[in-house]
């Protein structure tokens, strides 16, 4: 039976893992609704949504009451978007069953079921933090409910004892929820422990001082001696109005605290002020597949939905926002790949973080791009590229992003995503610096726009960026280029790509922990004026070299049939 199901509707790739699936639930001698969900398991961690919830159907034909059955098909129903049959199937699982809780979480996490009485109940009475523990207390912070997930930790310790990923949570939490001296508390220990580690990615937990004095005259010298040559960028010789080309990506950044596609406005902004031809097809289903709650057959509707517009269109170049991993739901490679064949474009795809861990995923696309761009000239991924890796600016330099008062102090806006990022706020936060934090639903809510988030930007002194990834990799962030349009001072990490296309000291001030932070800041309050002078030349210095016809045809250069001879490229 497992193996006809599976010969009839896996596809062939799945087969192998199907068969060895099927293979060891006949070892271990385990009951049929273990195969169903193992099978489902499968389809689903494919992308194959439709196929997994048709899997548990099978399974719920033999087995009405099984619990495991119920609550994987419930999960899903929440993942597609049918609400009301997620409710049902979960309220057929028996109460206290360990069963109802990613049910419940995960349509918590959706957004679609907002008691977590139960939730906290069953997770606080498990003894071992896990995956569910972590999830409820992230998706509390992403419903602006930081409070109540730093308080189900503080209960959940108080039950169980000290384990450091609670800690971790815990410190994440309380920041979010205007708490840093808690905070501190918190993470303090983590960061004591793990030092070596830490302390590549953000300093010691107890900095040196970095005296104010030694910083001043860095800065003079800085301004004093003349700035590094720019960074070339291919394509000078092209017309910026050479070509059409159609931006293809998700609609919105982030998870349930989405934001609008930042890339997208700023490639349309720039090509609008460039003279060029850009046309957008914004679309989750497009970008993040498995973000959309929708079934599988919906998602094919909206993907035939492109292939018409470009048949329409005809655009010279398709500009793909690569920020997934392809699977059996949403575009592929073999897709797209037909589609240049039948309507003759030439493709470009784009990577927002091109991280090592990326690299494979652009050596998939990059087998049929025509070009690879990247924002970090130091991406470890580039020389992988085969020549087509094309590193560019971010293109902030065009309306809202421009000088306001900057007069605000310091500033820090943006995710919360790893620990080392919580960790160094929640240090500086509890030092006088005069530190704003616009994180969690604050961000969410007061830079929901691209208009406000420029306006909060142009308002800050000073700008604090965090480059690094881990260890051993930073990344050029976009925070970067709009902080410089705006013309706030850029405090930015050291080691991270930014120093190829401005240089330290002279266009921004570059950090390596706590204490150099806490230096520039007394420094720049008694010296505004070099703050002032810093800060303006990092615009003229973007105007001049990084400008939005610039970065345009460097677009349209990485989207030659064959990459140019440049020594911006891979």
């Amino acid at each position: 039976m497992f193996e006809t199901w599976l010969a009839e509707r896996f596809p062939a790739t799945a087969q192998p893992a199907g068969k060895a699936r099927i293979e060891e639930w006949r070892k271990a001698g385990a009951p049929p609704p273990l195969a169903w969900r193992s099978l489902a398991h499968l389809a689903r961690s494919g992308g194959l949504l439709d196929l997994a919830i048709e899997t548990l159907e099978c399974g719920l034909a033999e087995a009405p009451g099984d619990d495991g059955l119920l609550a994987d098909r419930a999960c899903l129903a929440t993942q597609v978007g049918d609400d009301d049959t997620a409710r049902d199937l979960t309220a057929r699982i028996i109460p206290g069953s360990p069963f109802r809780i990613l049910p419940l979480l995960t349509a918590f996490e959706a957004g679609t079921h907002d008691d977590i009485t139960e939730l906290v109940a069953a997770l606080g009475g498990l003894g071992q933090w896990d995956d569910g523990h972590d999830r409820l207390v992230k998706a509390c912070r992403q419903a602006g409910r930081a409070g109540e997930g730093a308080g189900f930790v503080a209960q959940w310790m108080g039950r169980h004892g000290i384990a450091p990923m609670a800690l971790v949570r815990a410190g994440e939490a309380l920041l979010e929820a205007g708490q840093p001296e808690a905070s501190l508390r918190m993470l303090q220990p983590i960061w004591q422990a793990n030092e070596d580690s830490l302390a590549a990615m953000i300093g010691p937990c107890r900095p040196p001082t970095t005296l104010p004095d030694a910083i001043e005259a860095k800065i003079e010298h800085g301004l004093a001696a003349p700035p590094n040559p720019p960074f070339a960028l291919p394509g000078a010789e092209l017309s910026p109005d050479g070509a059409r080309v159609l931006f293809v990506g998700a609609a919105t950044n982030g998870g349930r605290e989405v934001f609008p596609n930042d890339l997208a406005a700023h490639l349309a902004a720039t090509a609008d002020v460039a003279g060029g031809q850009l046309d957008l097809w914004l679309d989750d289903s497009t970008g993040k597949p498995l973000e959309v709650r929708a079934p599988d057959s919906a998602i094919a509707q909206r993907l035939a939905a492109l292939a018409q517009h470009i048949e329409r269109t005809r655009p010279d170049i398709v500009l793909l926002d690569c920020s997934w991993s392809p699977t059996g739901r949403g575009l592929s490679r073999d897709m797209v790949a037909g589609w240049k064949a039948r309507f003759g474009f030439r493709l470009v795809c784009m990577f927002r973080d091109a991280l090592k861990a990326a690299q494979s995923l652009m050596e998939y696309w990059a087998e049929i791009s025509e070009g690879v761009l990247v924002f970090d000239p130091h991406s470890p991924a580039l020389p992988a590229m085969g020549g087509k890796g094309v590193a560019i600016p971010v293109p902030a330099l065009h309306p809202p992003f421009a000088p306001g008062t900057n007069d605000k102090g310091l500033l820090f806006v943006g995710g919360l995503a790893q620990p080392h990022r919580v960790m160094l706020l929640a240090a500086l936060a509890n030092r006088p610096l005069g530190l704003t934090l616009l994180i969690g639903a604050e961000r969410k809510q007061r830079t929901a726009n691209s208009a406000d988030y420029a306006a909060h930007l142009a308002r800050a002194g000073m700008v604090l960026n965090l480059a690094a990834h881990d260890q051993a990799e930073r990344l050029v962030t976009g925070r970067v280029w709009e902080s410089i349009a705006c013309g706030a001072l850029l405090l930015e990490q050291d080691g991270s790509g930014t120093e190829a296309f401005f240089t330290p000291w002279h266009h921004y001030l570059p950090w390596s922990h706590a204490g150099d932070i806490e230096g520039i800041c007394r420094v720049l309050e008694r010296r505004p004026d070099l703050r002032d002078a810093i800060a303006s030349r990092a615009l003229a210095f973007a105007r001049d070299h990084y400008g939005p016809d610039k970065v345009w045809r460097a677009v349209l250069a990485a989207g030659r049939e064959k990459p140019p001879s440049h020594q911006n490229q891979s």
